[in-house]
């Protein structure tokens, strides 16, 4: 058992069932026994791998499609670039050493880090020393300054916590979490407010036994963020593992030791998450008349914008390397391969104000 097992039994004891959205939340961000509150868990001595963690590359291309993005902003002399979770830094980092190749863009920049893990803000700040520009960070988006913005959010939306639902004969019910023999286990009870957010078609074509999920954070925070560039321009760029079309099931998913691990299992040591709804976060966008671009695959998206002849790049410039040339490919292939994170892993934009539609969303000819 775990301390926050310990406390979670106790809390639902006193105060009866918590929703599944309460419970992900409590295991990943317990100011004292949360996942992220404690640990780094990216790496191979971590529980998971992010696309930054694979190659160089990836934040190289991110860091182009920030440079472009800003020039279509009429190179404003001063602006945010906000990364949402920012992980160890690394996808940062290497956005930074793109930028320094622009000094124009380098001198206006404001880097702006929005991390609630106190052990990840360490790493951060570890992994920028020494790159020639000064981070500020923060807890909540909302405490950015204003100013034009891009902003960047790698594998950030998988992480915000989940509320699940189930259709029982012509009836639904919500995923809970109570007690039984003094264990956390799973519950179905009348659904919460949360269900009103659902797709409406969805609901009403729904099959018994179906489950469908809806994440309010993620909802509110995509409002947030098109407040944010309605009010001052710029563009955000969303990159995680989800779906694109309306569907149901179950995603909902425990990592430990880079391996699938029980949700109630040890609350507190496990990294949970669940599939990005992308169709939910552009509807999120409602009525602020956002430019939307995409979704793709991170396949299409970073071959958009020259992966393949980067690594050929690298690949050319250290001949003599030894491994060079195979690490190089074995990055490529991990980021854009059809069975690996190429296809699974979807990339929206939305910029509002713009000259011009920045790169990556269609292929270059």
């Amino acid at each position: 058992m775990t301390a926050l097992n310990d406390h979670l039994v106790h809390t639902i004891k006193e105060n009866g069932p918590i929703s599944f959205a309460y419970y992900m939340a409590e295991c990943l961000a317990n100011p004292k026994h949360g996942y992220y509150m404690t640990r780094d868990p990216i790496g191979k001595s971590g529980d998971f791998i992010t696309s930054p963690e694979v190659s160089q590359m990836f934040g190289e291309m991110v860091g182009l499609w920030v440079i472009d993005c800003w020039q279509k902003m009429s190179y404003p002399p001063s602006f945010n670039l906000v990364e949402l979770g920012p992980g160890r830094g690394t996808l940062m980092a290497d956005i930074i050493r793109i930028l320094h190749t622009q000094p124009d863009i380098r001198d206006a920049v404001q880097i702006q880090m929005v991390e609630i893990s106190p052990p990840l803000k360490d790493l951060q700040r570890k992994t920028l020393e020494g790159v020639g520009l000064t981070a500020t960070w923060h807890e909540r988006f909302m405490d950015v300054p204003e100013g034009p913005t891009i902003i960047i959010a790698n594998e950030f939306f998988d992480a915000l916590p989940q509320h699940q639902f189930m259709k029982k004969g012509e009836s639904w019910a919500e995923h809970t979490i109570g007690v039984e023999d003094d264990k956390l286990a799973s519950l179905m009870a009348a659904p919460g407010p949360s269900f009103q957010l659902l797709d409406k078609d969805l609901v009403k074509k729904a099959k018994d036994g179906d489950v469908l999920e809806v994440c309010p954070p993620a909802l509110y925070m995509m409002g947030d963020i098109a407040a944010r560039l309605k009010s001052y321009g710029g563009g955000a760029l969303i990159i995680d593992y989800g779906y694109t079309k309306p569907g149901v099931g179950n995603t909902i998913q425990a990592m430990k030791g880079h391996d699938f691990h029980p949700p109630l299992e040890a609350p507190g040591e496990a990294d949970i998450t669940a599939h990005v709804n992308f169709m939910a976060l552009q509807t999120a966008l409602g009525e602020l008349e956002m430019d939307v671009l995409g979704p793709v695959t991170q396949r299409d998206f970073l071959k958009n914008l020259g992966i393949d002849y980067r690594a050929e790049q690298i690949i050319s410039a250290n001949p003599d390397r030894p491994g060079a040339a195979e690490n190089i490919q074995k990055g490529l292939k991990k980021l854009v391969g059809e069975k690996e994170m190429g296809n699974l892993f979807k990339v929206l934009g939305i910029s509002y104000g713009l000259y011009g539609e920045p790169p990556g969303f269609h292929e270059i000819v």
